[in-house]
């Protein structure tokens, strides 16, 4: 699946020769499949465009996409598995719970590598962004074209653009916002809210008051 397209593209095969064109690495996220994803970055690797920045952005690409995969062979994606984490704890307001969900958000951050992006300074910080913030693209992006999400009550029709724009923003609060608060991590997810919010309003330019309703609503809570 390319960004940009609702349609699946057919992934890069192992023998088709890979070009990396002048706008790189937009291409690199402009992909949201891993073997592609690899297979561009190698490319860009060999041709030195950007040594230092590439070879950080395959640190992460390792990190986010583990050597053991995920079900039925399919490679699992730690960074959308993350972002489950960060819903589970934006769904967990009881204060009584603060430990447990700080320990959560904790291993969720540490499996992204922040950790390790930290001996990078501010070009491993800038890729990290970069790499949640096309996360968060890809999850925005299944949603649009996902039916059941995209429906009202019991599947009875389906919610119109501004109610699908808006639910989608109510989300990106949720994990990008939400979850750090009840967790008392506003401080050590900043980054992750910043990229977050970012790729809602990229890819919703004309939406971008929605997510602006929702942290006003929330705001002193």
């Amino acid at each position: 699946m390319k960004f940009g397209s609702m349609e699946n593209n057919e992934p890069v095969k192992a023998d088709q020769e890979i070009t990396i064109d002048s706008t790189w690495p937009r291409q690199y996220y402009m992909s949201s499949d891993p073997k592609e994803r690899r297979m561009l970055l190698e490319a860009a690797m060999a041709k030195g465009v950007s040594p230092e920045a590439d070879q950080i952005r395959m640190i992460l690409w390792k990190i986010r996409y583990p050597e053991k995969g995920g079900e039925r062979g399919m490679q699992m994606d730690g960074y959308l598995h993350a972002w489950m984490n960060f819903r589970f704890v934006a769904g967990s307001k009881d204060a009584l719970f603060k430990g447990k969900l700080k320990r959560e958000l904790s291993k969720a951050i540490d499996s992204m590598g922040f950790g390790e992006m930290e001996k990078y300074g501010e070009l491993g910080q800038e890729i990290l962004f970069d790499e949640i913030k096309h996360t968060a693209v890809l999850y925005m992006q299944l949603c649009t074209q996902d039916k059941q999400y995209g429906s009202v009550l019991w599947g009875m029709g389906s919610l119109k653009d501004g109610q699908l724009y808006g639910k989608i923003a109510k989300d990106v609060y949720e994990v990008g916002y939400q979850a750090a608060i009840n967790a008392n991590m506003v401080k050590e997810c900043e980054l992750w809210t910043r990229a977050v919010s970012t790729a809602f309003y990229e890819s919703f330019p004309n939406h971008e008051n929605l997510l602006a309703q929702e942290i006003l609503k929330h705001k002193g809570e």
